[in-house]
């Protein structure tokens, strides 16, 4: 009997080290899945933010490149202070007789490169910021995404103000009166400073994008 519990425990100590050796590998199994699982998340991160950056540009640009003209008439009629016509077909054929087609399109170049830009970093700073939110208490609820999509819309407005801005005074001025978009931008430049062309009016517009971004 004592010698077959000699036997049992030399063959105990001998599997010990298979024993070991198992556990390591499977260990280190383990911790290389952990390691592929988080690569897995960082890249599901960054390839929708990569998509909504080439997306979003892509469909901001040729959305205001249709509407443009019908921007350009609100623009005109709010800004001539009542000496254009108030009817848009009036105003319409007006800027027609007047400018011709490139009355309707004056800006436009900077205009659609501005809003790729523009719903760019929308995208991109929404994509960024909802998987920021989902990793908190918040989750993806309704708050937690109405919350991303509001700070995307705050810093969009860096982007916004300045595009805006050229994009109003062109379109204003009848064609022609800018040999081109930096010609107006040197303008405002000389009128207001750097400072002035970027941040005249981006409080108001903080609060206009991140409300209707939010919402």
């Amino acid at each position: 009997m004592g010698g077959f519990c000699r036997l049992l425990t030399a063959v105990a100590i001998l599997l010990a080290p298979v024993g070991a050796l198992r556990a390591t590998h499977s260990a280190l199994h383990r911790s290389q899945r952990a390691r592929g699982q988080v690569r897995c998340v960082a890249a599901d991160a960054v390839v929708p933010a990569a998509i909504s950056l080439f997306a979003g540009s892509i469909g901001g640009a040729i959305g205001l490149g249709v509407a443009y003209p019908l921007d350009t008439l609100k623009t005109k009629t709010q800004s001539s202070a009542g000496s254009m016509p108030s009817n848009p077909f009036k105003l319409t054929a007006q800027i027609y007789r007047t400018e011709g087609v490139a009355g309707f399109y004056s800006g436009v170049s900077i205009s659609m490169a501005g809003q790729a830009l523009i719903k760019g970093v929308l995208f991109f700073v929404y994509g960024f910021s909802r998987n920021a939110v989902a990793r908190t208490a918040l989750g993806l609820s309704t708050f937690g995404l109405c919350l991303a999509a509001s700070f995307s819309g705050a810093v969009s407005s860096l982007v916004i103000t300045p595009v805006e801005r050229v994009k109003c005074v062109m379109q204003a001025r009848a064609a022609g009166s800018f040999a081109n978009p930096f010609a107006c931008v040197s303008e405002l430049v000389r009128r207001d400073g750097a400072y002035g062309l970027v941040f005249r009016g981006f409080g108001a517009t903080v609060l206009r994008e991140s409300e209707s971004s939010g919402v």
